[in-house]
This record gives structure tokens, sequence and C-alpha cells, in this order.
């Protein structure tokens, strides 16, 4: 959970499925009265944001909260003062969009960032939306002395749905690992009114300055290792190299089997070193056997006479 340590009480999760998702620390300086951590988006899963206060939390002012979703703000609750420790979690789903005079609310989603460096859109897409808070969900919690109900407005009125972006350049994202944007995903109506009532507060004397601001930033789990949030997958240690006690009876019929393998592949290897052995054996009594008979050949000079032998045919010349 994040908490500040400054702000007893105070804790933001992101969950998933009904759980909330686990955090890791980000080892950069955040700025004053600000925590951050990192967690784990999987695409296509839709997530909610959930703030607690607990005691010992102070309840002399009420509180607002802001919220932000890749740097757009998505919602704003005021929490009376009284109010604080009642509710066990206060839930943000998703977004609230007002067609005819109706309300639909938007679930919040994980999808993939896409990169593009040739698309056309990319610089109309770039006005007013930088990459430097995609990727990133942030509560910001203000103090508040009083709240104030203003005259009934039409909420859908000029009411103008942000535009989702979702592709980006290499240039823009100046190697930070944004894998993930939010989309919003329409759901189902709401019996919310288009037209209520508007309320404003008097904040203490410290204005609008957040006294906490929660941030995550999102990331897929293998951009987590590459930046060493999350520790990368250990290398299994050969069963070999276990001890035999910590051995389940399937690792160590696995271990059995090896080494009946191992020792056949030896004792075959041995097997065919011995028979070349052998063969070069014979072939050296083959070669010996070769020499016994022996043709000495006799050389004489030139210039030597040779004297006729028993025999030899000897022709006279007169």
């Amino acid at each position: 959970m994040a908490i500040l340590s400054d702000v007893p009480g105070l804790r933001v999760e992101v969950h998933v499925a009904g759980s909330a998702l686990k955090e890791y620390d980000d080892d950069e300086t955040p700025p004053p009265k600000t925590v951050t951590k990192y967690i784990e988006a999987v695409s296509g899963a839709e997530f909610v944001i959930k703030y607690f206060f607990d005691r010992p939390f102070p309840t002399t002012y009420g509180v607002e909260a802001q919220i932000y979703v890749d740097g757009k703000r998505v919602g704003v609750d005021l929490n009376q003062a009284a109010n604080l420790l009642v509710a066990r979690a206060k839930v943000w789903e998703g977004g609230r969009v007002f067609v005819n005079g109706e309300s639909f609310r938007s679930k919040f989603r994980f999808s993939d960032v896409k990169i593009d460096d040739d698309s056309a859109d990319l610089e109309q897409l770039s006005e007013g939306h930088g990459v430097g808070a995609v990727g990133t969900i942030r509560v910001a919690f203000i103090h508040f002395v009083r709240q104030k109900e203003s005259p009934l407005q039409d909420n859908h009125a000029g009411y103008k749905r942000p535009r989702e972006r979702n592709t980006f350049s290499e240039k823009e994202l100046k190697g930070q690992s944004v894998t993930h944007y939010s989309s919003m995903i329409p759901t189902k109506k709401t019996k919310e009114r288009a037209t209520r009532a508007n309320y404003t507060v008097d904040y203490t004397e410290a204005g609008k300055a957040p006294f906490a601001t929660i941030k995550f930033k999102y990331r897929s789990l293998q951009a987590l290792k590459s930046m060493y949030i999350v520790p990368r997958t250990p290398s299994p240690v050969p069963l070999e190299e276990r001890p035999a006690a910590e051995l389940s009876p399937a690792e160590l019929v696995e271990l059995v089997n090896r080494m009946r393998k191992r020792d056949s592949e030896a004792a075959a290897a041995e097997k065919v070193k011995k028979e070349a052995q052998a063969n070069v054996h014979v072939k050296r009594e083959r070669d010996a056997d070769d020499d016994d008979e022996v043709t000495f050949v006799s050389k004489h000079s030139k210039n030597e006479r040779k004297v006729p032998q028993k025999d030899d045919f000897v022709i006279e010349l007169d």
C-alpha cells in the first residue's frame, strides 16, 4: 500500500479483479509530501482506485481528493471531516460521460501504447497531451474548511470528451519505459442526473497546495524487470546441486533418470573408445607382418667391370 509517513492513516491502492496490486519502490527521490510506487500493468485488465482514511488520520478538516490518470483529471471527491472515518474505502472506478442528458460510466483499463514515428496524427495528439504523465495514476489530497452548494448547473453542457491517445513516437518517449496508457471503457447507464448541484469549497490557509500526493507508475512486467524494479527470474538450480532432502518425489525420480541416462551414455562412449583402440592395435600388427619379406637391391658403380658367372650367356665379339 502507498502511504506517507507524515500522514498516518492515509493510504491509496490500485485494485485489479478485487485485489490490490503489488507495489514496488521507486529509487528516484520524490517531491516533498509525495510518495511514488511502481505497479504492474496487464494489457486489457480493468482497474479501480481506492483510498482510505483510517485512524489516526485527523478529522479537523474536510479532504478534497483529486484523481488524475495519464495527467488528466478524471474526478474530484469532497469528503466532509465528520465522514472521513465512516466509510471503509473511497472507490473511483472510472469516469462519467453525459450524453443527451443521460449519464454513462466508463471504467479504467490498461491498454498497450503504440509506437509510430510516421503517424501524421502525432502532432495533433501531442497538443496539450505530453508523454510525461502517460502511464501514471496520481491522487492529490487537499484540506478544506467548508463546502458550499452553488446553483444547479447542466453537467453535460459544453462537455467535450477528451480524446484518447495511444500512439507515440520514439522521439517523444526519449527512452522512457512507457508501455501502457489508460483507456476508458463505456459500460452502463447510471441514474445520476445530468443536472445537479455544484459544490465549491473554502480551503485552509495552505490554499490548494496538497498536503499529500500518492503517485503510481504502471508498466509491463518485462519493463519493470528491465529497469530492475522487479528482480529478474533467477536461473533454476540444477537438481544435481540441490540437497536431496529438499527434492520432491517427482524431482527425485527425474534425478535418478538423469543419472541413469548419463551413466548409459558414458558406458556407450567408453565402448566406442575401446573398439577404436582395438582397431588401431590390429592395424599395427598387420603392418609388422608385411615387414618380414625384405628385398635387397645391389647397386654397382658405373665403371665397375662385371665378371661372368656360371650359367651366364656370353656373346663374344671380334
